[in-house]
């Protein structure tokens, strides 16, 4: 299953205009993962307490973000061969969406379909601003706009820290946040249809490729359940020390990838 299509062969990108795809390229990536995903782990032991969920429901309400994350990008990989317009407008409407959704929905029903609104919208603007970049940038293996996962996770994580005990004001505050980068995250190639079908062939259904996606659905599952026992950790070790700390971690994941 790929994520991305092949790079184009063409001339290389002016250096002003390879500078404006890649920032934001970087921003998508950061608002499709920061905002359309991890956000709810800082926020989300103050909507326990707010709300009175259990354990269970306050799965639910992450495991509904997977859900949509899952719906998008098995979406957008039956679509590879023929292009992916319009991936990231939509996506990007639909993450800010979702967590506007979640300052105002006033039920669990709610935030169910608002996570899972922002999960689809999530994976659509990730993988969509992969695709684009790659289609454009004309530079084999270029990993530099995933640093913005890591960049996006700790952004939104200062945005919301100083809302912890208000948290409606949070999901506005992050996705208020991530309506800044709109004008360079719009401004992403939109592809072409016709011409994806040239240079992108279609999804390998080898053994290797399916030992892959088994491995990555195993990772998936730990990293999914590791995040909702690390908010929940909070309530006994004081009101911001895992909010704190999960900002800290993620630039690693960032710098990572810029030195490659």
């Amino acid at each position: 299953m790929r994520c991305c299509a092949t790079p184009t062969r063409g001339a290389a990108l002016k250096p002003e205009r390879g500078a404006l795809l890649l920032a934001g390229a970087l921003l998508a990536t950061a608002v499709a993962q920061g905002i359309g995903r991890f956000v709810l782990t800082p926020l989300l032991p103050g909507m326990r307490a707010a709300a009175g969920l259990d354990a269970a429901q306050a799965g639910l309400v992450g495991g509904m973000n997977f859900a949509g994350y899952l719906a998008g990008s098995l979406w957008l990989a039956a679509r590879a061969r023929e292009g992916r317009i319009g991936a990231v407008p939509l996506g990007f409407a639909l993450v800010l969406g979702g967590a506007a959704a979640m300052a105002l929905a006033p039920a669990l029903p709610l935030w169910l379909a608002a996570r899972f609104v922002s999960g689809l919208g999530g994976a659509l603007l990730f993988l969509g601003a992969l695709d684009a970049y790659a289609r454009t940038a004309h530079v084999a293996a270029d990993v530099r706009p995933l640093a913005g996962v890591g960049l996006g996770i700790a952004l939104t994580g200062l945005a919301v820290l100083p809302w912890l005990a208000d948290w409606r004001t949070g999901w506005l505050a992050a996705a208020l946040l991530g309506a800044l980068a709109a004008p360079l995250v719009l401004r992403l190639p939109r592809g072409d249809a016709h011409g994806a079908r040239d240079h992108e062939p279609p999804p390998e259904h080898s053994g290797p490729m399916l030992r892959l996606a088994l491995s990555y659905v195993g990772y998936g599952f730990g990293f999914g359940a590791a995040t909702r026992f690390f908010s929940g950790g909070r309530s006994g070790h004081g009101s911001q020390t895992s909010p704190r700390t999960w900002c800290a971690w993620r630039p690693a994941s960032a710098a990572r990838c810029c030195s490659r």
